[in-house]
Formats: C-alpha cells, sequence, structure tokens
C-alpha cells in the first residue's frame, strides 16, 4: 500500500524503477505493477473518501460564484461575509451530526445538504433554502429526518452547553471568533 500512497500523493509520476527501489528490490518492476493492480481492484479503484466537509466546500464554491455573477466590488464583499457566517455555521451542524448515533451510516452528501438547509432556516433564510432545495433536486423526503436529528442536536447544545453527554468540545470551538461565535445562533423554533 505504500506505493500506492506513494503514487496518490505524488504530481509527478515515478519511473518503474524508482517503484522497485522502494520494495528495495524484493520485486521486479512487473510484479509491483501487477501487484498495485490487484489492490486497487481489491479497492474498487476508491482512494478517497468524500467527507461532508468535502460536500460543503464545493457547494459553496458554486453557491459564492453564482451570487457573485453580475455584482460590484461592495456587493461581492458583503456577499463573502453574509457566506463566510452561513459555511461556519454549515460546519458546526456538519461537526454535531458526529456525534448522533442516529445519522451513524447517512451519506456524507446528505449530511452536507442538511447542514446547508438548517443553516438557511437558523439564519431566517427559509426562501434561499426552498430554492435550493428545487434547484438541486433534493429529496425532502429523505432531508427531512436527518434536519429533525441535526435540529434537535442544535436546540440540546444551545439549551445546555455543557451537555449531559459531555460532549462540548464542538460547542466550544464554534463559539470563538474564528468561527464567527456561530454556536451562539439559536435554533429555530420549528421546522418546515
Amino acid at each position: 500500500l505504500q506505493i500506492l500512497a506513494i503514487k496518490y500523493e505524488e504530481v509527478v509520476p515515478r519511473p518503474e524503477d524508482a517503484l522497485v527501489e522502494a520494495t528495495q528490490n524484493a520485486f521486479t518492476a512487473e510484479q509491483t505493477i501487477r501487484m498495485e493492480k490487484l489492490m486497487l481492484e481489491a479497492l474498487q479503484w476508491q482512494l478517497t473518501v468524500v467527507t461532508p466537509y468535502s460536500w460543503l466546500c464545493s457547494f459553496f464554491h458554486a453557491w459564492s460564484r453564482a451570487r457573485q455573477a453580475n455584482c460590484n466590488a461592495e456587493e461581492i464583499e458583503q456577499i463573502l461575509q453574509d457566506d463566510t457566517v452561513l459555511f461556519h455555521l454549515s460546519c458546526y451542524f456538519m461537526e454535531l451530526s458526529l456525534q448522533e448515533y442516529d445519522l451513524v451510516g447517512v451519506e456524507s452528501s446528505l449530511i452536507a445538504q442538511t447542514s446547508v438547509l438548517l443553516a438557511f432556516y437558523t439564519l431566517d433564510m427559509p426562501a434561499a433554502a426552498d430554492t435550493l432545495s428545487s434547484f438541486f433536486g433534493w429529496d425532502m423526503a429523505e432531508v427531512l429526518p436527518v434536519l429533525d436529528v441535526l435540529w434537535r442536536a442544535h436546540v440540546r447544545s444551545t439549551e445546555s452547553p455543557r451537555c449531559p453527554n459531555g460532549l462540548t468540545a464542538v460547542y466550544a470551538k464554534f463559539t470563538g471568533p474564528q468561527y464567527m461565535h456561530v454556536a451562539c445562533y439559536p435554533p429555530v423554533q420549528s421546522l418546515p
């Protein structure tokens, strides 16, 4: 696996003889390439796990670009500031999801979508949430149960920052100024 890791991280491909040297000449170039192929097939060529955070980054990149189209510099500055709060709040919800047993096994894209939706609702932007839901074609029947779990986690975290389960690190992290104190935002009273 070390050879695969080397190839995965390198920008410029290494020559075959360098791979043989990496095995301390224990294998020939042909054996090394054959073993790599067997390992990749066993992994079904899936070397990277897509996390909710990577989904959030992709979403916010597209979201910001779309919002900045046809805007002047002052409007773009305001959009970037608003999007920073939205991003941090979405990250806060995403990290709260890691503490929820009911969300184990939920797809990372669904966690990310739901985190963004809850951030919109929390910032009192339901129209934006509805627009996104229809634009991206999110299946609300799939989203709503996850949204409910995340919302309840948010309620618990603000009711008692020293949660009875002792999990306070996420709340403490997102009350800091570098995250714009987003953990201090009160939860919405109810979900749509």
